[in-house]
């Protein structure tokens, strides 16, 4: 690995608020600076910390991009409070203010992860339920986004040597190339803030629904249900209660939707029958386009529940998060059986129904 630049050995943390240069500690935040003291002392980080309502947030990065991701964080915390409000759930809101970590360099990032026990060097985010901490890493300091900087460093050296010269075919070329280089830097600026918004939310939305008790971290959640109800949250409800569409995660289930039988490889399927879908507990172990298309349908399955059974799906939370630890043997939730799955119910044939009213409507998100 070539040598980084280190930050200062770790003496003492400075203690930063939003508004102010200094933040007294509360007894609400306590735990928090807690957890990241331990944390970032352990790896010699000198990072500042921002205070929100709900979170503690610890970073390099300067007082912008902290104030901008306390922002998503209270935004999704909020967001997830109305849908609760909607869907009448019980949420606990005594609570204390939970830690963040935001590294700006991603040989820090890696480092952390491994120091922490998580191999996520390649995602841009991960949650912690053993330490209630989620981490995040600023993506335009990461490998892919690197790329495409010097991807647009040659461009614009291709076009100054072209400058230079002044035939018509070396116009034309430069006009093209000046043209791919707008596109790189529009395209940079765009992913840059819409991926890093939705990471932010994903992993902020999975400490939040712990935090609240609206999933139990202590009990057998399977990820299609911990993901997919992440996913509602990828993107803010223009009307303030439940999740608008996810155009990247209804992208990826159309995707899924229209592949060919024989294009999966064989025993695997782009879209699982729903029996054999809520039997899984992972999807760590498909394939990147398995992968986008397990997510896609998780955050179908659970935006099709609560938008269209939104009593049966305030029922099966409340009994899921009072479930004990259920044996490795019992793979799908007893609460999900027994709210959805009784012999006398119509659900897998609406499911599959409303499937295939999306694979024909592509333009429709609204479902």
């Amino acid at each position: 690995m070539p040598p980084t630049v280190m930050r200062m050995a770790f003496t003492c943390l400075v203690i930063t608020a939003m508004a102010s240069p200094v933040m007294a500690q509360t007894d609400a935040s306590r735990h928090a600076h807690k957890v990241l003291r331990s944390t970032l002392a352990s790896q010699q980080l000198d990072f500042t910390m921002y205070p929100s309502e709900h979170f503690v947030l610890a970073t390099d990065a300067d007082k912008t991009i902290a104030n901008s991701t306390l922002h998503e964080l209270e935004a999704t915390y909020q967001h997830i409070q109305r849908w609760a409000d909607s869907l009448e759930l019980s949420i606990d809101t005594a609570h204390e203010a939970w830690p963040v970590i935001y590294f700006m360099h991603q040989l820090d990032y890696e480092r952390n992860s491994y120091h922490v026990g998580t191999a996520a060097t390649q995602e841009f985010g991960f949650y912690l339920p053993s330490q209630h901490l989620a981490i995040f890493l600023d993506i335009t300091n990461h490998t892919q986004m690197r790329n495409a900087d010097e991807r647009i460093a040659q461009l614009q050296a291709s076009i100054r040597t072209l400058a230079e010269l002044s035939t018509d075919d070396n116009e034309a070329q430069r006009r093209k190339m000046r043209e791919q280089l707008d596109a790189l830097l529009t395209n940079k600026s765009h992913i840059h803030q819409r991926f890093q918004q939705l990471v932010v939310r994903h992993e902020a939305a999975h400490m939040i629904l712990n935090g609240l008790g609206i999933l139990n971290p202590n009990t057998t959640n399977p990820d299609w249900l911990t993901e997919g109800i992440a996913c509602l949250f990828e993107t803010q409800s223009p009307n303030n209660d439940r999740p608008n569409s996810n155009p990247m995660r209804l992208a990826d289930l159309q995707r899924a939707l229209s592949q060919p039988p024989d294009s999966v490889p064989h025993q695997r399927q782009a879209i699982v029958p729903l029996a054999t879908f809520v039997d899984e507990t992972t999807f760590s172990t498909r394939s990147t386009h398995e992968t986008a298309w397990r997510y896609a349908q998780a955050w179908a399955l659970v935006q099709y529940m609560q938008a269209n059974h939104p009593t049966l799906f305030t029922s099966f939370l409340t009994c899921q998060a009072r479930t004990t630890i259920l044996p490795k043997s019992q793979k799908v939730s007893p609460c999900f059986k027994t709210t959805f799955l009784t012999n006398d119910s119509q659900f897998e044939s609406q499911w599959d129904n409303w499937l295939s009213s999306l694979k024909l409507d592509h333009a429709q998100g609204r479902r």
